[in-house]
């Protein structure tokens, strides 16, 4: 009786452990409007738009095209994700220590870069 009890036990603790998995992180897409990026642009959620990609990508060079960050960095943030990104490159040196600063955050996500 004592071994059917434990492998009752282990099968609900299996079950019950199970259901305490981490959800999956969204990673976002987010592509840079304006040609020529710099430090106030990327503080502005005008010059964001939530895309995996864009025709614009081809055109100017040396520039951030496609930023893509996970949804951990921005849910703390109000507002919609254009206004979040912004918010969290707002924050960088000064409240957030994640970067010194906006541009090298962007720096570290950019996914691609117009050639």
């Amino acid at each position: 009786m004592k071994k059917h009890l434990l492998g009752i036990f282990a099968a609900a603790s299996a079950i019950a452990l199970s259901s305490f998995t981490a959800p999956k992180t969204e990673v976002v897409s987010f592509h840079f409007l304006p040609p020529n990026g710099y430090e106030l642009a990327y503080e502005n959620p005008m010059f964001w738009e939530v895309a995996a990609s864009s025709y614009e990508c081809n055109d100017y060079p040396n520039d951030v095209c496609i930023l893509r960050i996970s949804e951990d960095y921005l849910y703390t943030y109000p507002g919609t994700r254009r206004d979040q990104l912004a918010a969290y490159l707002a924050d960088q040196g000064v409240s957030s220590t994640d970067f010194s600063n906006a541009g090298d955050a962007v720096a570290y996500f950019t996914f691609s870069m117009k050639p």
